[in-house]
């Protein structure tokens, strides 16, 4: 283990599929005062696991950057990511419920369903 707080040391933590590894990251970068951003967390957000996206809001809520990382999921959304979708109502955000409301007009059938799931687990009805 190594006491050098720089940036690029700590992004290695971040970059860590590890999860223990990226917990210590945020926590040596919020100790430097070295600003996380969602670009760090990507490779969590960006995932085809909705565990791993789960995961990495959770990171990126402790990192302050909940919102961009709400922002990539919705973009992810967009793009037919149907793992995205069923994070997203996983994750329980209500930012994310017109982004799923539009996704009920996407042409690919699995992400209407998950889109569908998700507003449900939101607490709204859908048909």
């Amino acid at each position: 283990m190594t006491d050098d707080a720089s940036p690029e040391n700590l992004r290695k933590f971040l970059e860590s599929d590890d999860p223990a590894m990226v917990r210590m990251g945020l926590s040596m970068a919020k100790g430097a005062g070295v600003e996380v951003t969602v670009k760090d967390l990507e490779h969590f957000l960006k995932s085809e696991d909705v565990e791993t996206i789960k995961m990495g809001f959770t990171f990126a809520e402790e990192a302050g950057v909940g919102d961009e990382a709400i922002e990539l999921l919705c973009e992810a959304l967009g793009k037919g990511n149907k793992a995205a979708t069923r994070a997203l109502g996983e994750i329980g955000d209500a930012r994310a419920v017109e982004p799923l409301i539009k996704a009920l007009g996407e042409e690919d059938g699995d992400v209407r369903e998950a889109a569908a799931e998700a507003l449900k687990k939101l607490g709204h009805e859908v048909e």
